[in-house]
């Protein structure tokens, strides 16, 4: 599964030029089946005038077994830190023991039968605009972090913000409430 993670973090991240090269190796040796959710933090820092919706940040963990069609799929909120001009988020506390049971239920899987389980971990947030549209040239940088004792791997750098929202352009922020 570890591979397949893998797989789909680039596949998000190719098209975008401002992705860290050297962070590719880095990101070769995470499994979030193996580290405890409670390390997990995104760290995340926007251009001027853009925040994130409260309670928007959900990271999802799935699994499918292919030769039987079973899956597993959990969702859980992560709680919002801003700390200067950086937000950080983490697994929200109340769901550490919900996605710590889902972690086993696919390493079990995956013990069982390596082959055929596939699975994604991916974190989801919403952009608003906090006083009308952001600069067109707006940038934001991304960097992950799996466990405390370890520094963040950035992600992406400076990348421009038109391209790593999902489905709405930099103009066409929804205001933040």
């Amino acid at each position: 599964m570890q591979r397949l993670l893998l797989a789909g973090v680039l596949t998000v991240l190719m098209g975008c030029s401002s992705l860290v090269p050297t962070s590719l190796p880095a990101l070769r040796g995470l499994s979030p089946l193996d580290t405890d959710p409670s390390g997990f933090v995104v760290r995340i820092e926007l251009p001027e005038g853009v925040d994130l919706v409260h309670g928007s940040a959900q990271l999802t963990l799935s699994a499918e077994q292919a030769d039987t069609g079973q899956s597993l799929s959990g969702t859980f909120i992560l709680a919002q830190n801003r700390v200067d001009e950086q937000t950080f988020f983490r697994v929200a506390e109340q769901d550490l023991p919900a996605l710590r049971d889902l972690q086993g239920q696919i390493r079990s899987w995956e013990t069982e039968d390596p082959e055929t389980t596939t699975g994604s971990f991916s974190v989801s947030l919403t952009a608003c605009s906090l006083d009308g549209a952001p600069k067109k040239d707006a940038t934001a940088s991304v960097a992950l972090k799996v466990r405390q004792d370890q520094p963040f791997i950035p992600l992406l750098t400076q990348a421009p913000l038109n391209t790593i929202l999902a489905r709405v352009s930099v103009g066409d922020l929804p205001p933040c409430s």
